[in-house]
Formats: structure tokens, sequence, C-alpha cells
């Protein structure tokens, strides 16, 4: 759930997640999958994304969005190099609201050259345990 705002006019909004995940092991790597969704309610979506007709330009118009979801999955994997050093890696894939996409800015950094909508990330790491 989403913090509580400071002000009255913004501690409507709502923010939910919800996970499935599944961890395997072969040998001395762990594998570990996840499927998840977000929930942004109107109120949430309102406070980051609106833009007023009083504030919105010719190039970036009004807008106002509805609730919207994205969608989340992952793999990582990870295996232990030593007894203090750790190998992991992860592909993480996230499907963003349509409802955030619409915003006109968002629309307009979505077209920037090899942007795009979705967000995709890759990591490698090499963690120290204590």
């Amino acid at each position: 759930v989403a913090p509580y705002a400071i002000d009255s006019e913004n501690d409507e909004g709502l923010f939910a997640a919800a996970w499935l995940s599944k961890v395997w092991y072969a040998k001395n790597w762990e594998i570990y999958t996840s499927l998840g969704v977000k929930y942004y309610s109107e109120d949430f979506l309102d406070y980051y994304y609106d833009i007023s007709p009083d504030i919105a330009t010719v190039n970036f118009g009004p807008y106002s969005p509805e609730d919207g979801f994205d969608v989340i999955g992952q793999v990582s994997a990870s295996y232990p190099i030593t007894k203090r050093w750790l190998f992991e890696s992860y592909i993480k894939y996230t499907d963003v609201s349509d409802e955030i996409m619409a915003n006109p800015l968002m629309d307009f950094a979505a077209g920037l050259s090899q942007r795009e909508e979705n967000i995709t990330e890759f990591g490698v790491l090499v963690s120290y345990v204590f």
C-alpha cells in the first residue's frame, strides 16, 4: 500500500503489489523466477502523471489517467564463488501500464530514438558476504 501523504489532498491514492515466485536448486546454483503485478489507483497516478489544463502546453496537452497495472517478470541465478563471494545475474521485464505511457510526456520519451515503452533490465553482480 502506498505511503501516507503529508497533505490531505493526496492521501487517497493506492498502490499495491502481488508476486508469485519459485526457486529451484541445481548443484550450487539457485534459480529464481517471479511474476508480479503492481496496481496504481487513479488518485495515485493523478499525483504523478496528471497534466492539468492550467500547465498544459501545445506539445503536452492536458492528461488525467485512470487506474492502471504494471506486469513484471524476472529470472535470476546465483552461485557461490567461494564461501564469502557470490555471483548473481538477472533479467527483468516490466510491461508498463498503458495509463502511464499515455501521458504526453511519457509518450514523447518513448518516441525518442532507441527507447522502448516497456522496461528490460539485465544485471550481473558479484557480492561479498560478511
